[in-house]
């Protein structure tokens, strides 16, 4: 008896199985016996399966016996079903006349069907079974069985599959008149149940049909989601879950791995990193919700690769028989869900404004634009949910199955995989770890994908299209809604089209003169499809598949395990795959050894080369004291640009002229924060002052006080004379002490210490005051010269700070304390000087100190320059801190200027000019400026330097490169004086010189500087002749530091170069006295005339000595 189950049968049987052999039979009836375990029973166009084992049929419409029930034992059916079976008497009449019905029924559908395809000529194609079609005998792997069928019946024939019929094609030309020339036409899909209810009703870019909304969607993946501007944007994301994949293999070494679960694992992570990786709620939430969708998404691959009763039978779709849309309907409540929980906290996360826009993922560029109005782009959140799923179940299979199947290639080819190593060592290098940014230099590789495309393509059919109206093919017609499938897997293997198509060549894809890619205009090669509908996602599978594998292959060796052998036969599904999983032993690169994986868990990962023997963080007792000479010999070793890790400090030296300027320059905005150490935060209340501070408005107002107010030249020439003062006292005690030995960076500080304090307060104390808060403040200042110069184990290890082990931290409080105090004694000071209005006098006398422009600047309460009395306090430390580093320049100076400055004319005030200059070069102040710290991941020089890394810019190093300067290490002023005297200056607009910096960040203080250092050599100078004590042996060896000093202290003795000092300094008091008092008469000198006969005296004495003893330079000194 024949039953509606009996047919569907064929659904629970192996496909793979045809008919083994056929025997004759009485009565013109035929027995198809498949291996033993079936069988089909033929009279007339009616055929039915059932589990037989080598049963014989009758001459009527009966069923094949089995020897299990007792059936015909090998006899046959006959009329009256005779034998030892079933008896005749269990079938009714009532079941017999049904399935007549039924068969005649089905019969009459199948007649009707092949009347109606009778009069167009559709393409050749093999004879099925009615009803059926060619379900029966296709087998499993249908790309395989239409590969066979197309050497039958040619490049494009129909084959009916249940009651749909598809057309194949396998040739560049018919598949061109389809993608190409008719793309339009077939533009639609043929989606099966099961991906219209997780694609909601085709509302996806995948299985939409062509119109508006399909363009729509497909205007906001590719234009707006996967665009290079938010791929880039993302790509921390990605880079950070394939780190921590390769630390989990790392610690897995010498273990076999199924690289098919690794690979699917490290693509599913990074992409859904990619979709909700920014959310602020931290790695917890994106775990949980990961491991849920990951579960989604897997049962929905599962049914998504069933075959099912309803997508060959339309009609039978209701009765869902395998239960197919019952479970799919269930995933996609469960993937519902899911999104809309995520999509309804991210919009209260945008809602609350804090979501990280350095870091935008797809959900948040979705949302954004689902905000925007007027964009054109009417997305839903229906659309929405659709696209994210899209993202995951297309692209986590594909890139996965693809990662494996190269991965056995390079197995089976060792001479492939070595050559492909040798391109990831001379392109990435055994001291670095793959970047996106390494992958278009790898051309090797993308021909190794590109050949793994060819023989393994992911889809070997495409997505099946669908005809929107009947249309001409290949000179046949294709009616509309015919399943249209683009068997690239067979032409992609085809000899009429390439040369020995089942070898992997690679290099078949570096010699072609024709261009061979993915963008589907090449016809003998679309792994991604072509037309409107190629894969939407192919800039993101190009770069997720490529960074994978060249970080697989450069961070670890793999071979196969012991014993076993490489099989690379495939198994058909929604992805072809390997019909076994591909199970390899990695061990760690020469490279890996080289590198600190465990940062890269932290996403501080540098790409720079740095040393071989950093295999640990402990680089901090191979550095020695010199950090300068170290720093040097390494940049010589691994480049202008490489990382080393000092404790877990990840820090960036640069050593070259062009990635200084990008650093200073081009990304000045970047690079425009600090680094402070421990010691530093502490003494400058917390970073609040110029050096220190973060870049933004609070910095910017501090710059513009203390530059455009403080540093502005009417400022510094208001406290002239409070230098002027300085200077002379010290040349005084000098004269007094001449022909003793005496200690040049000693006598320096003094002095410039004076100066600074001078100018600091010089106008608001006066007296015994000044005295007092003068000692106190050189010990305070020396002692936090001592803290901030020394190591401190806290600012190499952060995590360590709270106990502060070497107590810098405690100590430096206590100098805080101490300073607080004495500028809140300076600052009272100066308050109870505003009643009596004693700051007019100085605003008139030439001695307006840099407290009183600061107090003026804050009783002026202007919005662009509101100051707080501790911002106050922080700019008073850093124009002392900023003019410290002088008194070492003077030092270099005073051993490297090799004769008294004469100072006639212009012409010699150059020349000194230069030997400043060449000291400067030779010996910079801050050897490796200030540690800058990047507030984003860029770019440098081709390397990506991690966001809160500590850039250090080794000027010492640039100064003295043989490739940027002549005879670098000699002592040449000249070199200057053959160029331009802009194109040398203190700016920073030449990365060839940069003793004070460049860009938004330079030093502040560069008009001081420049004032002070002249000012106090030319007068140290030209008022002595200094020479080494007798046997005393010049050594400039360096010590490094905060600044860059000489090891052993500079000792000069100083001998009388001018006749009556005493007199001469004496006359030139007085006649400061009668300047000053004119100067409150007329505020320009040069016209005045002495006001007494008294003052005239003085003048005319001063004259006649200047012109008798030669003084005339000292004019210069006066005048400043």
């Amino acid at each position: 008896m024949i039953t509606l189950a009996t047919i569907f049968r064929v659904f629970d049987l192996d496909l793979g199985k045809g008919c083994a052999e056929e025997l004759p039979c009485r009565k013109n009836v035929t027995v198809c016996v498949g291996g033993g375990a079936r069988c089909v029973c033929r009279n007339g166009c009616l055929a039915v399966w059932s589990d037989v084992g080598d049963g014989v049929a009758g001459d009527k419409i009966g069923y094949c016996g089995t020897h299990n029930d007792g059936g015909l034992d090998g006899r046959g059916c006959d009329d009256g079903m005779e034998g030892n079976g079933m008896a005749r008497g269990e079938y009714s009449q009532k079941h017999f006349v049904a399935s007549i019905t039924l068969v005649t029924l089905l019969l009459v559908i199948w007649a009707f069907r092949k009347l109606r395809h009778g009069r167009t000529r559709l393409p050749p194609g093999p004879c099925g079974l009615p009803l059926l079609g060619y379900l029966p005998f296709l087998g499993t792997n249908l790309h395989r069985s239409f590969a066979e069928l197309a050497r039958v019946h040619g490049p494009i024939f129909k084959i009916w599959l249940g009651s749909k019929l598809c057309v194949v094609l396998s040739s560049p030309a018919v598949i061109k008149e389809v993608v190409r020339e008719q793309d339009r036409t077939f533009a639609n899909r043929d989606p099966t149940v099961a991906a219209l209810i997780m694609s909601h009703n085709a509302s996806d870019i995948v299985f939409a049909p062509d119109g508006s909304t399909w363009r729509m969607l497909r205007k906001v993946l590719v234009h707006e989601m996967l665009s290079n501007r938010n791929l880039d944007a993302c790509y921390m994301f990605r880079r950070h879950e394939v780190r921590k994949i390769v630390i989990d293999v790392y610690s897995k070494v010498s273990t076999p791995i199924d690289i098919g679960q690794l690979a699917f694992l490290t693509v599913f992570n990074a992409t859904t990193s990619m979709l909700w990786g920014g959310t602020p709620e931290g790695n917890e939430w994106s775990i949980s919700f990961g491991a849920e969708f990951r579960a989604a998404v897997s049962a929905f691959s599962v049914l998504m690769e069933k075959p099912n009763i309803s997508d060959f039978f339309p009609s039978l779709a209701r009765f869902d028989i395998q239960g197919i849309e019952k479970e799919t309907k269930k995933i996609s409540l469960w993937v519902e869900q899911i999104f809309d929980s995520l999509l309804e906290q991210r919009m209260e996360v945008n809602a609350a404004k804090r979501m990280n826009a350095t870091q935008k993922d797809f959900v948040q560029s979705l949302l954004e634009l689902r905000d925007q109005q007027g964009s054109g782009s009417s997305i839903t959140l229906k659309h929405m949910k659709s696209l994210l799923l899209d993202i995951v179940a297309a692209g986590t299979d594909t890139v996965s199955a693809m990662s494996e199947w190269v991965m056995g290639e390079l197995m089976r080819h060792p001479k492939v995989m070595q050559k492909l190593c040798e391109e990831l060592t001379s392109v990435v290098g055994l001291n670095d770890i793959v970047e996106e940014f390494h992958i278009p230099k790898l051309k090797y590789l993308e021909a190794v994908v590109k050949e793994t495309h060819r023989l393994h393509p992911a889809a070997p059919f495409l997505v099946p299209r669908s005809p929107s109206q009947t249309s001409t093919v290949g000179g046949y017609t294709i009616p509309k809604g015919t399943k249209v499938l683009v068997n690239v897997w067979a032409m992609q293997r085809d000899p009429q089209i390439w040369d020995r198509p089942l070898d992997f060549q690679p290099e078949r894809f570096l010699s072609k003169t024709e261009k061979v890619d993915y963008s589907g205009n090449n016809f003998m090669y679309l792994p991604f499809g072509s037309g409107r509908r190629i894969c939407a996602g192919l800039p993101l599978a190009e770069r997720m598949l490529t960074y994978v594998l060249a970080t697989f292959l450069h961070s670890f060796e793999w071979k196969l395990p012991f014993g076993t052998e490489l099989d690379l036969s495939d198994k058909f599904g929604l992805v072809t795959k390997k019909s076994t999983p591909l199970v390899l032993v990695p061990t760690p690169s020469r490279f890996l050894v080289h590198i600190d994986v465990g940062k890269a868990e932290e996403g501080n990962g540098f790409t720079a080369t740095r040393p071989p023997w950093l295999a640990s963080t402990w680089l901090l007792p191979f550095l020695g004291t010199n950090l300068l000479t170290s720093f040097t010999k390494l940049a010589r070793c691994y480049g202008p640009i490489y990382k080393i890790w000092l404790g877990n400090k990840l820090c960036i030296v640069v050593s070259s002229p062009s990635l200084a300027k990008e650093v200073l320059r081009d990304k000045d905005t970047t690079f425009a924060n600090r680094n402070p150490s421990i010691a530093a935060l502490a003494v400058t209340y917390g970073a609040r002052d110029i050096i220190w501070s973060s870049y933004g408005s609070s910095w910017r107002t501090l710059r513009k006080l203390f530059v455009r107010e403080m540093m502005n030249n009417t400022n510094l020439g208001a406290c002239c004379n409070l230098r002027k003062d300085e200077v002379r006292k010290t040349i005084r005690d000098i004269s007094s002490k001449v022909g003793s030995p005496m200690d040049i960076g000693q006598l320096t500080f003094l002095t410039e210490i004076n100066v600074v304090m001078s100018m600091l307060w010089g106008a608001t104390l006066e007296g015994q005051k000044i005295s007092m808060a003068g000692a106190e403040f050189r010990e305070v200042v020396s002692g936090i010269t001592d803290l901030v110069m020394k190591p401190n184990l806290s600012d190499f290890f952060p995590i360590l700070a709270r106990f502060d082990i070497q107590g810098v931290e405690q100590q430096m409080k206590r100098l805080f304390q101490r300073i607080e105090t004495i500028f809140d004694g300076v600052l009272d000071e100066r308050v109870k000087l505003v009643p009596t209005n004693i700051e007019g006098t100085c605003n008139n006398n030439g001695r307006k100190d840099f407290l009183q422009i600061l107090m003026e600047l804050k009783e002026q309460e202007l919005a662009s320059t509101s100051i707080s009395m501790t911002q106050i306090k922080a700019i008073l430390v850093v124009s002392w801190f900023d003019n410290r580093g002088r008194c070492d320049r003077r030092d270099r100076y005073n051993s490297n200027h090799g004769r008294v400055v004469d100072g006639r004319n212009n012409a010699q005030s150059r020349r000194d000019e230069k030997v400043v200059k060449e000291t400067l070069r030779l010996h910079p102040p801050a050897p490796l400026l200030v540690p800058r710290r990047p507030s984003e991941s860029c770019t440098v020089g081709g390397y990506t330097i991690p966001k809160n890394s500590r850039v250090l810019v080794n000027v010492c190093a640039i100064h003295v490169d043989p490739n940027v300067w002549d005879n670098p290490s000699e002592f040449k002023p000249e070199r200057f004086l053959c160029y331009d005297t802009t194109r040398y200056d203190y700016t920073g607009s030449n990365f060839h010189v940069l003793p004070f910096g460049s860009g938004r960040r330079i030093c502040p203080g560069i008009p001081l500087a420049e004032k002070m250092v002249m000012y106090l050599l030319a007068s140290l100078l030209h008022s002595f002749q200094w020479h080494l004590p007798r046997d005393e042996v010049l050594d400039l060896s360096e010590n490094f530091g905060i600044v860059l000093k000489k090891r052993t202290p500079l000792i000069a003795t100083p001998s009388q170069r001018l006749s009556n000092m005493e007199l001469v300094l004496a006359c030139r008091m007085l006649l400061r006295h009668c300047f000053d008092r004119q100067n409150m008469e007329s505020s320009t000198i040069p016209q005045r005339s002495l006001g007494s006969d008294h003052d005239s005296v003085f003048y005319n004495l001063f004259s006649r000595y200047d012109h008798r003893y030669n003084l005339q330079p000292l004019g210069m000194v006066v005048g400043m």
